[in-house]
């Protein structure tokens, strides 16, 4: 039966703060406590199903970096700690959120010329990967595939937009859907049946995005829009900062009714930096349109049903040489 998750709770010292998400290094073990708790988590019956989406680049950068210094490889020497640790995170994710469906959502290689074509600038200001990572992050496509871990990469398109389409289509179908990921994109998908699972094992919803910012989830993307998100490189008004963006947003409807020549603008921020936003409103467009994510793509939910095949999954891993990830997810997933 399906399980809700409750915030987590301290085990033992309340003042050393909520138990934390960590990678395992080697180990493969995945700890299901009997007294209505995993890993430090409450557990709560729910009949309703439950879609959870892992952002695979994020989830892959992680365990790359979270396990660089194992130098964990196979007995040809080829590295795969990001491997191990990859599928050690999800059957971690799976125990403790209890999903009946799963789905890996991957970016397409080249990115996605429709962003680029907008803002030719757009995510350039990434460093090309170590080698170590692009072999890993090549064989895990091909892993995932191989163990019938539902995956999922639509060409010329972003993993956050298979992510909102996958999301969009679990509410319609009655699901609730967690999403593994920590890119602020993918705000504007929350709702009172979405929600982000974040590294502590807590979930961010709508009323944690209001407030902090102030404005419901579908807003933040204009928010972002004037501030600029320097990790995209993309730009955005000038002397406008998360604080100032922030009050537009939460004075006004929309960005267009912040704009009108009667809306009293000037009332909420300094009639210069007024002057700014509308004198920027293009650029504020443009970086809406960046940021807002497609919800249409196609997600066959029958594919990401669980439980997985758990000899092929078995047989798939311990051929990569993970067999602490095979047994974790194996009795995670099958």
């Amino acid at each position: 039966m399906p399980l809700h998750y409750a915030r987590p709770r301290t085990q033992g010292n309340p003042s050393k703060g909520p138990a934390v998400f960590k990678h395992e290094p080697i180990t493969g073990r995945v700890t299901i406590s009997p007294a209505g708790t995993i890993h430090g988590m409450e557990i709560h019956e729910n009949t309703a199903g439950k879609l959870l989406v892992i952002d695979g680049g994020y989830a892959t950068h992680r365990a790359f970096h979270a396990l660089s210094s194992s130098g964990l490889s196979r007995s040809d020497g080829a590295p795969i700690w990001a491997l191990h640790g990859f599928f050690i995170s999800l059957a971690k994710l799976v125990a403790m959120r209890q999903p009946t469906h799963l789905l890996v959502a991957m970016d397409a290689p080249g990115g996605c010329p429709a962003r680029k074509n907008m803002l030719p600038r757009y995510k350039s200001n990434r460093t090309a990967p170590k080698p170590e990572f692009v072999s890993q992050a090549t064989e895990l496509a091909l892993l995932l595939e191989e163990s019938g871990v539902p995956v999922h990469t639509v060409p010329d398109w972003e993993a956050d937009d298979i992510i909102a389409s996958a999301a969009a289509l679990a509410e319609a179908s009655a699901l609730s859907c967690e999403i593994f990921s920590a890119d602020r994109d993918l705000y504007q998908t929350l709702s009172e049946r979405v929600r982000i699972v974040r590294i502590d094992g807590t979930t961010l919803g709508p009323s944690d995005v209001f407030e902090r910012y102030g404005c419901s989830p579908k807003r933040y993307i204009e928010l972002a829009a004037m501030r600029g998100e320097a990790a995209d490189c993309i730009t955005g008004v000038p002397r406008v900062g998360e604080k100032t963006a922030a009050k537009v947003t939460s004075s006004f409807p929309s960005f267009e009714s912040a704009l009108d020549a009667a809306s009293g603008l000037e009332s909420v921020v300094p009639p210069k930096v007024a002057a700014l936003i509308r004198d920027h409103a293009d650029v504020v467009r443009r970086n809406i349109q960046v940021a807002t994510l497609r919800t249409d793509l196609a997600v066959d939910l029958d594919r990401c049903a669980l439980p997985l095949d758990e000899i092929r999954l078995t047989r798939a891993l311990r051929k990569a040489e993970l067999p602490a990830a095979a047994s974790a997810l194996a009795n995670a997933c099958g």
